[in-house]
């Protein structure tokens, strides 16, 4: 199945989105593997539009890091799959795809501090993430649910709270 030309800018929109938020986040450095290790964006789910390859793409030209590491972005089939390889602490952001949002369910996810997910479409909204996007008067928002980012003890900058694209902060 192609993308539509719709899909396809909403996907370059959400990485730009992506990559902004990550960089008003700060993590504890006890949260975060050693520098040279560097970190992990997993990208969960049937990945038709390539967001993955374009997250690539933006990281890489933006030069982003998280705390000085470098950022890699890997990809799994499944929410199970997904659960694995939370385990392992280079992981640090978790992108559920709108392919996987049926099967979404919070209390199968691993909880710990130091991993952010986030959802993409409306659907995982109020359903224990910690962002998730959503289209509001033709434009792609962030929704940010402070309490969820607060217990995974990830500091916030005031600065992303203000921005005109975060739709809403829950608590």
């Amino acid at each position: 199945m192609n993308p539509t030309k719709a899909e396809l800018r909403m996907v370059n929109l959400e990485t730009t989105v992506v990559i902004h938020s990550i960089k008003h986040l700060t993590w504890k450095e006890s949260q975060l593997p050693p520098v040279q290790e560097g970190v992990k964006i997993l990208v969960v789910g049937h990945d038709h539009c390539l967001l993955k390859e374009r997250l690539q793409y933006l990281i890489a030209e933006s030069n982003s890091k998280i705390s000085e590491r470098k950022i890699e972005v890997v990809t799994c089939s499944n929410i199970d799959e997904a659960n694995h390889h939370t385990l392992d602490k280079q992981v640090v952001f978790v992108i559920f795809l709108r392919s996987v949002q049926e099967k979404w369910g919070e209390q199968e996810f691993i909880d710990r501090s130091g991993l952010v997910l986030y959802g993409q479409g409306k659907s995982f909204m109020r359903r224990g993430l910690n962002l998730c996007s959503r289209v509001d008067n033709n434009r792609l928002k962030i929704s940010l649910n402070l309490k969820k980012m607060n217990s995974a003890e990830i500091e916030v900058d005031k600065k992303l709270l203000l921005s005109n694209r975060i739709l809403s902060v829950h608590n």
